[in-house]
């Protein structure tokens, strides 16, 4: 399945990454690694994850080990899109307009 990107989604992956490893070192490797893990599985069976809301179109997956989801829906059987990374307590409608 192709994956598309927001343009602000690189960013936003790329401050989260700097923020950990200024608490513990490599510890943004750990969170890039599991998001690549978390992006891969979306793939593999990108309806497994719960829609943002009721008739939503946008889906939301949880990363295991860091308070952060995945927004990203389905463009076509072939391909999807990540909207954005965010925190799962911060900002609650960060991203959701997004295309």
């Amino acid at each position: 399945m192709e994956v598309t990107y927001n343009k602000l989604v690189q960013g936003e992956v790329n401050k989260i990454c700097t923020y950990y490893d200024r608490c513990v070192n490599y510890l943004g490797d750990r969170f890039f690694l599991e998001l690549m893990k978390l992006i891969d599985a979306i793939k593999k069976d990108p309806h497994r994850w719960p829609p943002v809301s009721a008739g939503s179109n946008k889906r939301k997956a949880r990363m295991k080990n860091f308070p952060y989801v995945i927004v990203y829906k389905v463009m076509h059987e072939t391909s999807l899109r990540i909207l954005v990374v965010k925190h799962q307590k911060r900002r609650s409608n960060l991203g959701m307009h997004r295309k």
